[in-house]
């Protein structure tokens, strides 16, 4: 397995079959109003505009992320997710650091150039609006209806490759 980076105590590499079930936990655990099943996290897995990646520490999945790239070439992040006991140790932030690695190859590979990355996240969870604004994206507004009963931020951030 390719390890996109390697830091002191756990990895980020690209999801492989073997990290699917705990993806699907992860996301049903921290995203349950996606109503994912297996199956559902199989499809994304199988799609190939989306990537998924995984943090990785003692063999356990402890975070991942997951992004598509649209046909207007901006990337939509569509999940972030770091385990509670594994939270405020650089995890998001090296996940967020991998993705922009990640979408430089595939810029390189499919000769295209990434115009922006879009993203939502609760209204309410501030320490991911925290990770996201030293990662560089701005909050552009609240989306127009709430998801599970919270009000939604809509970030983005133009993207220009490092």
């Amino acid at each position: 397995m390719e390890n996109i980076n390697d830091f002191d105590g756990f990895v980020i590499s690209q999801a492989q079959n073997k990290h699917l079930y705990t993806l699907t936990k992860l996301t049903q655990r921290y995203f349950p109003y996606a109503n994912f099943t297996f199956e559902e996290v199989i499809r994304r897995f199988n799609d190939p505009n989306i990537t998924y990646l995984v943090a990785i520490s003692k063999g356990i999945t402890i975070g991942f992320i997951d992004f598509s790239i649209k046909e207007n070439n901006t990337v939509q992040l569509l999940g972030l997710a770091v385990l509670e006991e594994y939270r405020n140790k650089g995890i998001g932030k090296a996940l967020m650091n991998a993705m922009f690695s990640k979408l430089n190859l595939i810029e390189n590979e499919r000769k295209m150039k990434i115009n922006s990355i879009e993203l939502m996240v609760a209204q309410d969870n501030l320490p991911a609006q925290k990770l996201y604004f030293d990662c560089g994206f701005e909050k552009k507004g609240l989306l127009n209806r709430k998801i599970f009963d919270k009000e939604v931020a809509i970030f983005v951030k133009d993207y220009k490759a490092v």
